[in-house]
């Protein structure tokens, strides 16, 4: 990815929530297995956060915890709200759009962590897009195989910065194929610091 100004990205973070909170109108979940990946996965979107701050810090860049722990919180509110989903049958009044609510949160709170953190055009901005790309897809996708029962589902989504757009097309993904993903992600990083701590590990056996 070319490395975009710093004005440019701020635009595209705050952004991010919104495509998210386009689908919001038909976000139906028609079954409880597409609930319990989600919260499968949220371990591994806490994971991915743990990997950038190691990169972060591997590259001595300051980590604003404010917006970090906004960003841990969000994953853990999409975690309880998946629970409290799947912990009654039929699902609490209100059930669905809690998690309808955590998921948009948490896109606004990686957009608005990853601006916080000033970086400068360059590699490891570049990097750190990328993978706050790949978090924001895959959140979308979860949102997007919930409405597609309703043929309301979104296929892609299209930020508009000005005169220059930007696309998260998003996604669905095992948690193998997440981490297989972000991992490629790292390897293909140019000019910047990786840890060996920031890579995920990939079990054989591992899936939603």
């Amino acid at each position: 990815m070319d490395a975009m100004n710093r004005r440019e990205f701020g635009k595209l973070a705050g952004a991010s929530a919104l495509g998210l909170a386009a689908m919001s109108s038909g976000f139906v979940l028609t079954g409880c297995n597409w609930v319990q990946d989600v919260e499968n996965w949220t371990q591994t979107g806490e994971e991915s956060i743990a990997s950038i701050e190691s990169i972060l810090t591997a590259n001595n860049v300051p980590i604003p915890q404010g917006p970090l722990n906004i960003v841990n919180a969000a994953f853990a509110a999409i975690h309880e709200a998946c629970a409290a989903y799947l912990a009654t049958t039929p699902p609490p009044v209100g059930a669905l759009q809690k998690i309808q609510t955590a998921l948009q949160d948490c896109s606004a709170a990686i957009g608005s962590f990853i601006t916080a953190l000033g970086l400068p055009g360059g590699n490891l901005l570049s990097l750190i897009v990328s993978l706050g790309e790949l978090l924001l897809s895959t959140i979308a996708g979860f949102a997007n195989q919930a409405t597609a029962a309703s043929k309301s589902a979104v296929v892609g989504l299209t930020m508009r910065v000005g005169a220059a757009s930007y696309s998260i097309t998003p996604k669905v993904r095992s948690r193998r194929g997440f981490k297989k993903d972000w991992n490629g992600t790292l390897h293909g990083a140019h000019g910047v610091s990786v840890p060996k701590a920031a890579e995920m590990h990939v079990s054989l056996f591992e899936h939603f």
